[in-house]
């Protein structure tokens, strides 16, 4: 079976979109949460929200992103990020973080797997 380049690259897109917007709700859910003490809790939620926006704005070709995080270009550094804000999400005790992080990885996954399969996006 052949997939054209252009279904492949709006699977990419599709899986890394959906992985942003459920790693940005995550991070907003984290901020209002109150029964963790520490601060590592909330500086991950900021960062949680900022990763989402980077993806996002990854995805949508915007040239001062890809200028300083240059590796969202290629479906393998797209894949390595998800997988990276993915398993910094990990988390057995809550159970939305948890499917989050579920997705994120099955995003990561998708984007490597098409980087074996198809050339580097221009």
């Amino acid at each position: 079976m052949n997939c054209s380049e252009n279904s492949l690259k709006i699977a990419s897109k599709i899986a890394s979109g959906v992985g942003a917007g459920f790693l940005a709700a995550s991070g907003v859910m984290r901020m209002f949460t109150k029964d963790d003490e520490n601060a590592q809790f909330y500086i991950l939620a900021f960062y949680f929200i900022v990763f989402a926006v980077v993806i996002a704005l990854g995805i949508i070709q915007i040239a001062f992103v890809l200028k300083y995080f240059s590796f969202l270009k290629g479906y393998f550094g797209q894949g390595a990020f998800l997988a990276f804000a993915g398993l910094l999400l990990f988390d057995w005790d809550r159970r939305f973080e948890f499917a989050t992080s579920l997705i994120l990885l099955a995003g990561a996954a998708i984007n490597m797997i098409i980087s074996c399969k198809a050339p580097p996006p221009t």
